[in-house]
């Protein structure tokens, strides 16, 4: 059983292809995802490889209001600004008997479907963490219809992944955290993946420690001075707060919607 980086959870009021625009301004090509019936939602997708940012909002508030998918629960919630992040597996069965194993309380195994613009229907499975957690929120787990070598073919072909995004990464995604050493050593023991040691960011002026899954890493952070991760802290609390893509440390970080890209 092996975990990848999926996908980042960016909530979106209103259209989400404005959010899809407004990369298109910065050199990067979103698409329009589809409609998540049961849930009241929609969303447009931004591919770097096979992961990507889900830009999710609110179709029909009666039917999301009414959901009891954590996600969209934190949707309802938060509003705007990025949610949680989606770790993908060959085997989400086996993913919920090792959780169950350590004492973690999970969903049962949610069968999801979206339709796309084009009528076609997308189906994959998830899973949940149901252990009550008032601060940063858990990940969630995905397996796909397919193996990834013939979605990445197909999504390739019909334009979802750009070509010229297709060799490219999304490199990390940073929380904002009240106490690193306990965020890391929660989430080490939920993946089964060694912290590293912690490190000082000298850009945002913050102590750090990360658990890589593949090509990605996790990066929990603590406010210290940095005054936008304290502010995010007082009004959502524990959240990712800015995820950044292969090649551009040194570049300009800009805001959209609320989250915060090294683009």
């Amino acid at each position: 059983m092996t975990l990848y980086f999926d996908h980042l959870v960016h909530f979106i009021q209103g259209n989400p292809m404005e959010a899809a625009k407004q990369m298109k301004v910065h050199g990067w090509e979103g698409v329009s995802g589809g409609r998540h019936e049961m849930w009241g939602t929609y969303n447009s997708l931004l591919y770097a490889g096979l992961s990507y940012i889900e830009f999710l909002a609110v179709e029909d508030t009666e039917t999301a209001e009414k959901s009891t998918n954590p996600l969209i629960q934190l949707l309802i919630q938060d509003q705007e600004g990025f949610g949680q992040v989606c770790l993908r597996t060959d085997g989400i069965e086996k993913q919920k008997e090792d959780l169950e194993h350590k004492g973690i309380q999970t969903s049962s195994v949610i069968h999801a479907e979206r339709r796309r613009d084009n009528g076609d229907m997308l189906k994959w499975k998830m899973l949940f963490i149901e252990e009550e957690n008032p601060g940063l929120p858990y990940p969630f787990f995905i397996e796909w219809s397919g193996d990834d070598e013939k979605r990445f073919s197909e999504m390739k072909q019909s334009g979802i992944i750009p070509e010229k995004q297709a060799g490219r990464k999304i490199s990390s995604v940073h929380f904002g955290v009240e106490d690193i050493e306990a965020a890391s050593e929660k989430w080490s023991r939920l993946l089964n993946i060694q912290a590293g040691e912690a490190y000082m960011d000298k850009r945002l002026g913050s102590f750090c420690k990360s658990i890589a899954i593949g090509e990605t890493e996790l990066i929990f952070i603590e406010p210290g001075g940095n005054e936008y991760i304290n502010e995010l802290l007082a009004k959502k609390g524990e959240r990712p707060f800015l995820v950044t893509f292969d090649g551009n440390e040194e570049s300009e970080t800009v805001e959209i919607f609320g989250g915060l890209y090294r683009l």
